[in-house]
């Protein structure tokens, strides 16, 4: 069975990087449930966070989607990574965030020239994240 929709989470305390098994949600409302908690898959520090959603961040971790797309090198794209490109021949570098007014993910500008459509770019190459020094 193939993965399309996935997560990671960026632990601040903990200054890694985790792949995410499970995520809960308790009951809340239909159109508003309220996360709890992640079961972290790697097995590496502590294995179940909870928190609440509190502006994208769940206090205690971070959650980046997967995008469903690899760079040019087969490495996933996730959602706050950091991507190279080249325009014009310059060496470029954009953080992948997702953009609700067009539902979808878009390659933001670090230094003021905008963005593109994730999925409308060749080449990109993941170099690292927002969280972790790359």
């Amino acid at each position: 069975m193939r993965e399309i929709i996935k997560f990671r989470a960026w632990i601040p305390s903990e200054q890694r990087m985790a792949k995410v098994g499970h995520i809960r949600f308790d009951e809340g409302t239909k159109s508003s449930p309220e996360l709890v908690g992640v079961e972290l898959r790697d097995g590496g520090g502590n294995d179940n966070y909870s928190g609440k959603i509190d502006g994208g961040r769940i206090n205690a971790f971070y959650l980046m989607r997967f995008t469903g797309l690899k760079d040019k090198n087969g490495v996933e794209i996730y959602e706050s990574d950091l991507v190279a490109f080249t325009e014009a021949g310059k060496r470029k570098v954009g953080e992948v965030i997702w953009r609700n007014s067009d539902a979808m993910f878009v390659v933001q500008d670090k230094d003021g020239w905008g963005s593109f459509a994730l999925h409308t770019e060749d080449g990109l190459e993941v170099t690292g994240n927002k969280y972790e020094k790359s």
